[in-house]
């Protein structure tokens, strides 16, 4: 697999729309690098408050299932 392949491939696992993945192989097929960088990292943070954010979720269901079982545990 050469380095476009490559590219391409993880674009296409990035969960980006369309336009966004255009714009990323457009950059790396010219070789323009430090664009294509830029926009790697926004997406990167992009990810990471997707993730941040579904966290908080998971520990409020958690509590949620421990309230619940602390409860069913009295009946």
């Amino acid at each position: 697999m050469d380095e476009q392949e490559w590219v391409t491939r993880c674009v296409m696992d990035m969960g980006w729309d369309e336009k966004q993945a255009k714009e990323m192989l457009a950059y790396a097929h010219k070789g323009e690098w430090m664009y294509a960088l830029c926009l790697a990292r926004q997406q990167k943070r992009y990810l990471l408050s997707c993730l941040h954010h579904l966290q908080s979720q998971i520990d409020c269901l958690d509590d949620l299932i421990y309230q619940m079982t602390k409860q069913a545990g009295k009946q």
